[in-house]
């Protein structure tokens, strides 16, 4: 049960991460090229939203919508899957602040200049933005790992036997007064967030901070 459950952290936690880095940079994007219009402003507000409700709150609602299927949406309470869509929701308002402060660090004349050049949105991302934004979204990465790692009010009615998490494994044993197996199952949390965060820090060389800071 513990090797599967910390299968199943790193694997939300990684997938997790990935999709709201990117969608952070996205955000940043949106927010900073027009920034003091109305669109900036209404996405840096709805980026933030999730932020608002607190995570068991944020659980029920995603628990609500998907609890049974609507049209060609099928019911994903017990799935994986929707621990990632409430987990990538959720911590979206981290990612986006890293992704503003990478991209106010770029220069708008050097997209500017390749759209005059014919260059599409993708290749300007890839060619441009991708390269100069990176350690701002391997910082939103690591925060939202990090995040998703320790993670329990927000999944804790969306877990099932299947889909049990580190986290849930540690409340589980804890509400059975089995404290020195929820202990070993903390450390292990730890361990693996900060191996993981050691391994990319040293590759990358990306300071946490500095990608939140801006």
């Amino acid at each position: 049960m513990m090797l599967s459950g910390a299968w199943n952290s790193i694997k939300l936690a990684l997938v997790s991460a990935f999709f709201t880095s990117i969608l952070g940079i996205l955000i940043g994007y949106s927010i900073v090229r027009d920034r003091g219009k109305l669109l900036s402003k209404m996405n840096d507000a709805l980026s933030f939203a999730p932020y608002i409700f607190p995570g068991i709150a944020f659980g029920a609602i995603y628990l609500t919508m998907f609890a049974k299927a609507h049209g060609p949406i099928p019911a994903l309470y017990g799935t994986f899957t929707i621990l990632v869509l409430v987990s990538v929701a959720k911590h979206v308002p981290y990612s986006s602040r890293t992704g503003t402060a990478a991209m106010m660090e770029v220069n708008k004349e050097l997209e500017e200049a390749a759209e005059l050049q014919g260059a599409g949105f993708l290749k300007r991302f890839s060619k441009i933005i991708f390269p100069l934004t990176k350690s701002g979204l391997i910082a939103g990465f690591m925060l939202s790992f990090i995040t998703v790692m320790r993670e329990l009010s927000l999944i804790v009615l969306l877990v099932t036997p299947k889909t049990k998490v580190l986290t849930t494994l540690i409340y589980d044993y804890a509400e059975r007064g089995f404290h020195q197996f929820g202990d070993a199952i903390t450390m292990l949390v730890v361990i693996i967030t900060l191996t993981v965060t050691i391994i990319i820090r040293r590759f990358q060389k990306t300071d946490l901070s500095k990608g939140i800071g801006g």
